[in-house]
């Protein structure tokens, strides 16, 4: 039995905000009572936590996994290692697989944070049978990092994966206009000679998938998002936006820097600055958008080098910064968690006892993940 003694908890859905103390017993949050109350009957293995945050463990909704482990990607161990690192206590793992068996044996992987498979949503153009990878513990599907480009094939996807109670994950991108995009289209891709890819691909995706969810109903989510255009669009879907949205432009592809080669591409200041607000009052989940190149694949011209970052171990650092500890709190946990009907991302009495706690350090310094706890049991993070 775990208690956590003196820190600051943070659980808008459970209206705490405060300096206190957290009981986890037998894997779940047992009680949370005011500092200096005297503990629950039992032995304590206590915790000074004096100074530091103590929230629900985050929820990354999009992260590019390697559940096979080839040998030349980053593995799923080192993966895990990195996420908890980071202070993620779950991963939606994207397998793109339509094999039960596969996710079955990505569910009983031994790692320091929990993995939660997300299956093919299609497989040869066709919907994969999304009842037997529901019984075999998807938790959503998609067919990420490709877009559903046939709206009637986005129709199917919607109404059967509704019979079962789960999302489709959707990359909004319109694939003609986005087609040969290497960057934001504007002024500043013209300047440099690359090929833009414009905010309305992804605005004119958004509206057509909102639009058939409110026609046909269903569970929808958006996996990243870029720009300020599509936020009003959303309709009754979910929709995550990355860490490095949140903090860069298209300012940083200067000088050709391969670096800040991603997919949504970093765009305007205006779409930065809508994005944090949307993130900030409640309509943006938050996603690490991690997708590591070895070196030479981003050592290249741009037009050649591959899109992505390794952004899992600095994600929630980024995030705590930018939005503060309740937002911070709804994007990466309680939000995740009604998304996409998980147990955990809540410190409520007999929930999963899946917790963070971070130092935010001295005004100019970055937020730091201290330990996290995955089912009471607390995670090393020297690994």
């Amino acid at each position: 039995m775990i208690a956590l003694k003196g820190g600051h908890i943070c659980d808008p859905e459970q209206g705490l905000d405060a300096v206190a103390d957290l009981y986890v017993r037998d894997g779940a949050v047992s009680a949370i009572m005011p500092p200096g109350s005297p503990a629950p009957a039992g032995e304590w293995t206590a915790y000074d936590c004096t100074g530091l945050l103590v929230v629900p463990g985050p929820i990354d909704t999009l992260c590019h996994c390697n559940p096979r482990d080839e040998p030349w990607r980053e593995s799923l161990a080192d993966l895990a290692r990195a996420a908890a690192r980071g202070g993620y206590t779950a991963l939606l793992a994207f397998t793109g697989s339509a094999d039960p068996a596969a996710l079955a044996a990505l569910l009983g992987r031994d790692l320091p944070v929990r993995l939660h498979p997300v299956a093919a949503l299609t497989v040869g153009g066709r919907l994969a049978d999304l009842g037997l990878l529901a019984d075999a513990g998807a938790v959503a599907f998609s067919d990420w990092p490709e877009p559903v480009a046939d709206a009637r094939l986005m129709r199917s996807a919607l109404e059967y994966a509704a019979g079962l109670g789960l999302p489709v994950i959707v990359r909004p991108e319109d694939p003609e206009l986005g087609r040969g995009g290497v960057m934001h289209e504007g002024a500043r891709s013209f300047g440099m000679g690359l090929r833009g890819i414009p905010a309305v691909a992804e605005a004119v995706a958004v509206a057509r998938d909102a639009l058939l969810q409110q026609a046909f109903g269903g569970r929808l989510h958006f996996a990243a998002i870029s720009a300020a255009a599509s936020i009003p669009l959303l309709g009754n879907a979910t929709a995550s936006v990355t860490a490095h949205h949140l903090l860069l432009t298209e300012a940083a592809v200067a000088g050709y820097n391969t670096a800040a080669k991603l997919r949504p591409p970093l765009r305007t200041e205006q779409d930065r600055a809508a994005l944090l607000a949307a993130a900030r009052d409640g309509r943006l989940l938050l996603a690490s958008g991690h997708h590591p190149s070895p070196p030479e694949e981003k050592d290249r011209e741009y037009d050649y080098a591959s899109f992505g970052a390794e952004t899992i171990g600095s994600a929630l650092a980024v995030a705590l910064e930018v939005l503060g500890p309740p937002a911070f709190v709804r994007a990466t946990a309680s939000g995740p968690r009604a998304a996409f009907g998980l147990p955990a991302g809540t410190l409520s009495p007999g929930s999963p006892a899946d917790v963070s706690v971070f130092a935010l350090g001295s005004p100019g310094a970055k937020p730091q993940a201290v330990f996290t706890l995955i089912a009471g049991k607390r995670t090393s993070l020297d690994a």
